[in-house]
């Protein structure tokens, strides 16, 4: 091969590492990228090259990719030129055209006012790669194709011959024989047809997405992220320009969703299903969803997914990717926990079970591949050293093995030796410390570890042995999802079959059947003493210290699991109410995943709120909340409430209002009730027919002849203050408006109830319209208040008004990361020490 003397080996390496990776990434190409490098390696000079494709295939990204393989391959020395022209540029101007790529002698055209060097020229000792060829006159293609028989040209109006050393590669989105001369293509014999995206597989597309959002990532600078539904959409939409198509759009999507965020819009850089155009979006109600991205979504456990160019790990990357290996998702699951604050004892059995959760797919994947496929991937020599490691843990282990984990384990060693070979570690702490519970299988793997290093002339290092024994734990124990689970979980719901039907939802997102999972079914008409007789059964059968983790949907369910935690004393309990089908998937893949059940707590109370929005950057989650309103109504019993419910929603008053019906047993069972609302959204108001019992947030109306005017002056209130922020957005450049309202609203609330100041709308108005100039002009960087006069006496005298005000104010500014001057308290508080309206 010419050159490849010269080559060093580290550049051989690099190119075999590289096309690899490629070919990972693009596994459809396989065969067009061997046919081009046959036709480069081709002695003495290589053999010209025609790609086939529809536009926007990667025509010319198949072209550069070929350039470097060639470079370091030694084919082409390092400074080879790779010079892209596009023959439809100049369709329209025979002449000019044919003489960019030949050249032109001075006067041999119009324009023409000195020689010229063409593309032929300019690619000596490289290539030439010549897009839209089939716009090329018939003159061009047979000076073209002079060119290819003798290595010879002329330049437009020259009679001199010139030699070139040209690697030719055209491309055409026609097919050839209806739009080329039969003798220009005759003399090409290398034809390769380049699949569209819609025949690539569902894996190169989701890598082409994940390629697509990090390269606009670092463009900006900034982790862009990603709703599902918008993942979604552009996995299936169709796509008729291809991947240069789907590249324009998603570069479109990132620069208006950076702008949003530049205008302070958004706190994020974020795209979601309602920012895509029409024709992407249909694809939401027109395809169905893919196995792959319902994988996905169940191993993202992510409401957003986020694309950074500065992290380490991809969003799509999962257990079937075969260029993300088992050691890429030790180490980012290991610093995902890390950066979660996770305890190392914690970190080490989920990481454990992450592994063995990994190799139930990955040798469920080796199973599926054809011979043909598996020795693509490893050779007879790893194959031979896997059956003797194999032979010698199985008479260790006494079990038997299938040829499932005989190319697991050859395809496992590649991917090890690669590793190595790269010079990435392979060790993890936490895992290594995990496996000290499998003393059988951890002292085999270290033998198994000697056997590969001396046939396989490797030196994989100890840290090794951990993943063997992992690996050998999942193939002979025939181990898969369905695993001892770190905590019990028991869904309430009520309906004949309702909870049964959503545990059997998950386990079909999933893919596999459930365990430590437990249904209570409640019939509408069914009493709570009988609930609760159902549910002993469920716990009765449980050992003793459990730890269960209850999500119910409504009712007085919280009343019931009080009662079991006060009969089963050894039992740890919590429950999550306004269960959904998301916090049951979440807590069944924590359970599975070896989390513990107040973490996974935790995670279930934040669902709701990440879902809706990103939250602020600084804004402590307890004060960001959705804007919906909520106008609860309460009775002791179900028919109480239902009819008290009535009354309100035939007001006229609430109809634009999301009205909440809620029977309850006890004071502190609608204690729990207001608590779990309060974090779903604002309420507006609390109605019942009787006194409540219980200290609230919330102002109590009390149903009477007043109810309907007392209502219509806090929606009045609400509306005003609505109209009040969209005044406020056209002269507010800094800050999130609608987030400054909401908080400034919630501050001025909680100072007046400490200090009993009287609230009606303009107190609120005034206040809303101060805190957020004030944060405005602080972000801005400007003074907010005047110096305050006698600003000491005034604090001696007021001390309880302005400490107040300090307390309330600054969880305001830290939501924005700002910080108030003591001038800038002292000038509020002047709102509850004197007649500022």
């Amino acid at each position: 091969m010419p050159g490849k003397a010269s080559v060093a080996a580290s550049d051989e390496k690099k190119a075999i590492f590289d096309e690899n990776i490629f070919l990972r990434k693009n596994p459809s190409l396989t065969s067009c990228l061997m046919q081009a490098k046959a036709a480069v390696f081709y002695p003495p000079r290589g053999m010209p090259i025609l790609l086939l494709g529809e536009t926007g295939v990667g025509k010319s990204m198949l072209a550069e990719k070929i350039h470097h393989i060639a470079i370091c391959a030694g084919v082409f020395q390092p400074t080879a030129p790779c010079v892209i022209f596009n023959c439809a540029d100049y369709a329209d101007n025979p002449q000019l055209l044919v003489g960019h790529i030949f050249g032109s002698k001075k006067g041999a055209y119009t324009g023409a006012y000195a020689d010229h060097a063409g593309m032929l020229e300019s690619a000596e000792n490289g290539i030439l790669f010549l897009d839209e060829v089939h716009r090329l006159p018939p003159v061009g293609q047979e000076m073209l194709f002079s060119f290819i028989d003798r290595g010879t040209f002329r330049r437009l109006g020259d009679t001199e011959e010139k030699a070139a050393r040209v690697q030719l590669i055209c491309a055409t989105t026609e097919e050839p024989t209806s739009v080329l001369l039969n003798t220009f293509v005759r003399r090409i014999p290398m034809l390769v047809r380049i699949p569209n995206l819609a025949q690539r597989t569902e894996k190169e597309r989701f890598t082409l997405i994940n390629d697509l959002f990090l390269a606009e990532s670092e463009k900006i600078g900034q982790p862009i992220h990603a709703t599902p539904n918008a993942i979604r959409c552009l996995m299936t939409y169709t796509c008729p320009h291809n991947i240069g198509q789907l590249k324009a759009d998603i570069q479109i999507l990132c620069a208006r969703a950076y702008a949003s965020f530049f205008t302070k819009t958004m706190d994020f850089v974020i795209v979601t299903s309602a920012d895509l155009p029409d024709y992407i979006r249909i694809a939401l109600y027109t395809h169905q969803t893919s196995s792959i991205f319902a994988k996905l979504r169940i191993i993202n456990k992510r409401p957003m997914l986020c694309f950074d160019a500065s992290a380490p790990t991809s969003p799509l990357a999962y257990t079937g990717f075969p260029h993300y290996s088992v050691y890429d998702l030790a180490d980012d699951k290991t610093q995902e926990m890390k950066y979660k604050g996770m305890p190392d004892s914690e970190i080490s059995v989920a990481l454990l079970n992450e592994i063995k959760q990994y190799y139930s797919e990955f040798l469920r994947n080796a199973n599926q591949m054809t011979m043909s496929q598996l020795s693509e991937l490893v050779n007879t020599d790893l194959l031979a050293t896997a059956d003797h490691v194999l032979d010698v843990v199985r008479a260790k282990l006494s079990a038997p093995y299938s040829t499932t984990l005989r190319n697991g384990l050859a395809i496992h060693a590649r991917s090890a030796l690669d590793r190595t070979k790269a010079g990435s570690p392979i060790d993890n702490p936490h895992l290594n410390f995990a496996c000290l519970a499998f003393a059988e299988e951890s002292k085999a793997s270290t033998e198994a570890l000697e056997i590969m290093n001396t046939e396989l002339f490797a030196k994989l290092p100890p840290g090794e042995a951990a993943f063997l024994t992992l690996l050998f734990l999942v193939g002979f124990q025939g181990e898969s999802h369905a695993q001892n689970a770190s905590f019990h979980i028991i869904v309430m719901m009520h309906g004949s079959r309702t909870a049964t039907a959503l545990i059997e939802t998950v386990g079909e997102l999933l893919m596999h059947p459930l365990k430590g999972v437990d249904p209570v079914d409640i019939p509408i008409s069914e009493l709570l003493t009988t609930t609760y007789l159902n549910l002993k059964k469920r716990l009765d059968s449980l050992p003793e210290g459990t730890s269960v983790l209850f999500l119910y949907d409504m009712g007085s369910i919280s009343n019931i699991v009080d009662r079991a935690k006060h009969e089963y004393p050894t039992f740890q309990m919590k429950h999550c109410p306004l269960a959904s089908t998301l916090h049951v998937l979440e807590a069944v893949q924590d359970a599975e995943l070896g989390y513990s059940m107040d973490y996974t707590y935790n995670q279930l109370l934040c669902i709701s709120t990440i879902y809706y929005r990103p939250l602020s950057r600084d804004a402590p989650v307890s004060l960001i909340k959705m804007s919906q309103m909520l106008l609860p109504v309460f009775g002791s019993t179900k028919s109480e409430s239902a009819a008290l419910s009535e009354k309100v929603k035939s007001l006229p008053i609430a109809a634009s209002m999301a009205v909440v019906s809620i029977s309850y047993a006890t004071e502190k069972d609608l204690a729990n009730r207001l608590k779990a609302l309060g974090a779903m959204g604002r309420i507006l108001a609390l109605i019942s027919e009787k006194p409540l019992g219980v200290d609230t947030p919330y102002p109590n109306v009390l149903w009477g002849k007043d109810c309907s005017g007392q209502l219509e002056e806090l929606v009045l209130m609400e509306e005003t203050v609505n109209n009040t922020a969209r005044s406020l957005s056209n002269v507010v450049k800094y800050i999130n408006i609608q987030e400054a309202v909401n908080l400034a609203r919630a501050t001025a609330l909680n100072c007046a109830r400490k200090l009993g100041s009287p609230i009606d709308t303009n107190f609120i108005i005034c206040s809303i319209c101060h805190l957020v100039c004030t944060l405005e002009r602080t972000f801005g960087g400007e003074r907010t208040a005047a110096p305050f006069e006698n600003r000491s006496a005034y604090m001696a005298k007021h001390s309880k008004e302005v400490q107040v005000v300090q307390d309330e104010c600054q969880a305001l500014a830290q939501a924005f990361g700002l910080a108030f001057s003591t001038d800038d308290i002292c000038a509020y508080s002047l709102f509850f020490t004197q007649d500022v309206m």
